[in-house]
């Protein structure tokens, strides 16, 4: 269970953008062969993103026991990338399908898995919102799966926001982390979420808070930069003095917490951290004990970095 220390307003983030840049260094006898581009393709397609209503954060932070929306986009587009040697995908992009000839589709939602299509067709429509009410405490993935198809029933390809080539359906999915509404008195939230409250504060009794660059809601610099990033960590407990934490890099449930090493406790810390091109997110999860072994729930706490083009 996971729980947002903080609420900000961050840019729109589409949901599958995720730029990992890994460094090889001091490798002086491994040499990397070049994959050579192979071909160049192109195809008429729907690009299917998603994304939260812009009044939270990504991933999606909701106070247990509120509904989260959520909000799917398709966009017909001429969809072009290129294939390598290897087989893998190179680069991509697209531009406008105007006009296109997609007529229906057909959409499933679900939480913790891809759902299956009923075969339940609908006209096309490029936006669809979805509410859930978020009944749990920490993280959940919720899941579309769509499908596409023209006048004649054939089945328009589509891609989604991995760019990873057309497909005959696609699926994309959202983490939504319930959060403990510290503010708000147990005795007034609905019967269910009073049972998830309590059990989650009779197994996780120490109160804490994570917080990343004092709230801000992004910071950035050229692709490639590394820059300093600056968080503070706060805990009580009501049994004893707080004294250990255990942290991690990005947002994780009480049982993934557990092969992280305990730590003293510190009010404050700075990261190093690489800025990719465009932009990705940068998390920090916390978890707290006391001397007599009480611990909390994890807290996490996120920022988004963008990433500048470095100049020609």
């Amino acid at each position: 269970m996971c729980h947002r220390s903080k609420a900000s307003v961050l840019p729109l983030l589409i949901l599958t953008v995720l730029i990992v840049v890994s460094l090889a260094c001091n490798l002086p006898t491994a040499i990397t062969p070049t994959v050579a581009v192979t071909a160049e393709e192109s195809a008429n397609v729907v690009l299917a993103t998603i994304y939260e209503d812009t009044s939270v954060d990504y991933p999606a932070q909701i106070s247990t026991g509120k509904p989260a929306s959520i909000v799917a986009h398709f966009k017909p587009v001429v969809f072009r990338w290129s294939r390598r040697s290897d087989g893998s995908i190179g680069d991509t992009g697209w531009s406008s399908w105007d006009p296109h000839a997609v007529t229906e589709m057909q959409v499933c939602v679900s939480l913790d898995e891809p759902c299956q299509l009923a075969g339940e067709w609908l006209p096309f429509s490029s936006d669809q919102e979805f509410t859930v009410d978020v009944d749990w405490v920490g993280p959940r993935v919720f899941w579309v799966v769509a499908q596409f198809r023209d006048a004649a029933g054939g089945v328009i390809p589509s891609v989604g926001g991995g760019y990873q080539g057309p497909e005959d359906r696609v699926q994309d999915a959202v983490e939504i982390i319930g959060t403990l509404d510290e503010a708000t008195p147990i005795s007034a939230q609905p019967p269910a979420i009073q049972t998830v409250v309590a059990t989650t504060r009779e197994a996780f009794p120490v109160r804490g808070s994570v917080e990343i660059e004092d709230g801000r809601c992004c910071v950035g610099g050229t692709e490639g930069d590394v820059i300093d990033v600056g968080v503070t960590f706060e805990a009580s407990s009501p049994f004893a003095e707080v004294t250990e934490m255990r942290v991690s890099t990005d947002c994780r449930t009480e049982d993934e917490m557990a092969d992280l090493p305990w730590e003293p406790l510190v009010s404050e810390r700075s990261y190093s951290v690489y800025v990719p091109i465009n932009w990705t997110g940068f998390y920090v999860g916390v978890q707290y004990r006391d001397a007599q072994g009480n611990l909390s729930p994890v807290y996490c706490d996120d920022i988004s970095v963008e990433g500048h083009p470095k100049p020609p």
